[in-house]
């Protein structure tokens, strides 16, 4: 009688396991089968160079920036003396350029006169300290964004209820503008000229939602609505003239990002069939696809060579270090690079440029600037 009951109590366990395995591949597979992770493509670099990698700035840095004229970089520490400097890359000095603190999500115009920054709002201590950045009526931990210009080192406060912006090819920024406490709730596209230090505005943001900024020009502006963290999107074109929108590509893309002279846009494609994503790159002008057999990553993991003919790619292997590649836009050629470096590996390597004449590819890795030769 004891082993009988035995046996029922195994045969019904096992039936419950059974029937909860299934529950689940119904779950995961067939109802909801957007939460699956996209399986690894695999493929095989079409060559295999080495090149050495040295450490160019010791101290951690963040928002990198090379000069328009090549010679030196700009960037943001919060070390012990805190500040946007200028590093001279001939003799591999830095000098304080601009002695501030608190500040963050730094973005410089193309020609390097300018940036916009971040800073979250602390009235006290900004009073205390008589912090450049001090406003009397300022909400604590409010994200308030300023433009500071480098040539006289002036700073003005933004527009309060910017939410996403874009420098254009004629530095000028193109910001969203989110006024939730209007009623109703205004929702604008407006351009801020540094020449003239005032906004004005453009269009109604044909989503009346989020959205990522791709490019900008006095024509048109591209960008990408974000639907959720997840949700793929297209494309959309605003023609500036009309302030009316229309898909530009409907390709299911999850971010995007211009070439430096905005001929061409980089996407993340998702591809249903098979439950994957690639690199696509979108030619503006005709609206032409080109495909690669790589996959994705993020995109603040990739750039663009100065002539718009090569992709750089830093992209996790599998034991979590990084692997840095050079994608070939015409010929869509892969090759690997190898590195002999003072590290042994590099992990989450972002903030990737070249140097104006393609011979160098600089990287942030745990916060400290590396330079690849690439000669």
């Amino acid at each position: 009688m004891i082993i009988n009951k035995r046996k029922k109590i195994i045969i019904l366990l096992t039936g419950l396991i059974v029937i909860g395995l299934f529950g689940y591949f119904i779950y995961r597979v067939v109802l909801f089968p957007q939460f699956k992770q996209p399986p690894q493509q695999k493929f095989q670099p079409n060559e295999t160079i080495t090149k050495k990698i040295q450490l160019e700035i010791k101290e951690k840095i963040v928002s990198p920036a090379l000069s328009s004229d090549g010679k030196a970089l700009y960037y943001f520490t919060q070390g012990n003396k805190p500040g946007i400097y200028k590093y001279n890359l001939l003799n591999r000095q830095s000098e304080l350029f601009f002695s501030v603190s608190d500040i963050g999500n730094i973005s410089w115009s193309p020609d390097r006169k300018s940036a916009i920054f971040m800073v979250v709002q602390y009235p006290e201590r900004f009073k205390i300290i008589k912090s450049p950045f001090y406003l009397p009526d300022a909400i604590e931990l409010e994200q308030t964004y300023w433009f500071f210009n480098l040539e006289n080192q002036k700073l003005l406060k933004l527009n309060r209820f910017v939410d996403t912006y874009i420098w254009t090819a004629n530095n000028r920024i193109i910001f969203r503008s989110f006024n939730y406490e209007a009623d109703p709730a205004e929702d604008m596209f407006y351009e801020f000229d540094p020449a003239t230090m005032q906004s004005v505005r453009i269009a109604k943001n044909p989503e009346g939602g989020n959205i990522e900024f791709i490019y900008a020009d006095d024509k048109d502006i591209f960008y990408l609505p974000i639907y959720s963290e997840s949700a793929q999107s297209q494309i959309m074109r605003l023609d500036r003239q009309n302030s009316q929108a229309q898909p530009f590509v409907s390709d299911n893309l999850s971010d995007a990002l211009a070439s430096p002279l905005g001929n061409q846009f980089l996407a993340t494609a998702y591809n249903g069939q098979n439950n994957s994503s690639s690199l696509m790159i979108i030619d503006k002008n005709t609206k032409s696809l080109k495909q690669f057999d790589f996959p994705s990553t993020l995109i603040n993991m990739v750039a663009w060579s100065q002539d718009e003919k090569s992709l750089f790619v830093s992209d996790p292997n599998e034991r979590g270090g990084d692997q840095f590649y050079q994608i070939d836009v015409d010929s869509q050629k892969i090759t690997e690079i190898k590195y002999q470096a003072p590290e042994s590996e590099f992990n989450q390597s972002q903030n990737l440029f070249l140097s104006l004449n393609n011979t160098a590819l600089f990287f942030l890795s745990s916060g400290q600037l590396f330079r690849m030769d690439l000669n």
